[in-house]
């Protein structure tokens, strides 16, 4: 299914719900759990994701240009 349920729609569910795995999969690897759990409270606390991952990572998510590229390729764990 389409985002917005438009045949035309600009991406596709379960790819972006891929991406954004892959991602999270990269920070774990990355900084661990613990630094995911900082995340999620960072989160909780400033009402901003971007915020958030400043604050933890000490950079912007656009400042992590390398780390974006390399969770890029996507990697599936759950069966289609």
């Amino acid at each position: 299914m389409q985002a917005g349920g438009d045949p035309g729609g600009l991406i596709d569910v379960q790819d972006f719900y891929d991406g954004a795995l892959s991602f999270v999969d990269f920070l774990v690897g990355r900084y661990r759990q613990t630094a995911m759990n900082d995340l999620l409270a960072a989160f909780a606390e400033a009402g901003s994701l971007d915020e958030a991952y400043r604050r933890v990572f000490r950079q912007s998510y656009q400042e992590n240009p390398r780390g974006v590229a390399e969770a890029a390729p996507m990697r599936r764990r759950c069966p289609s």
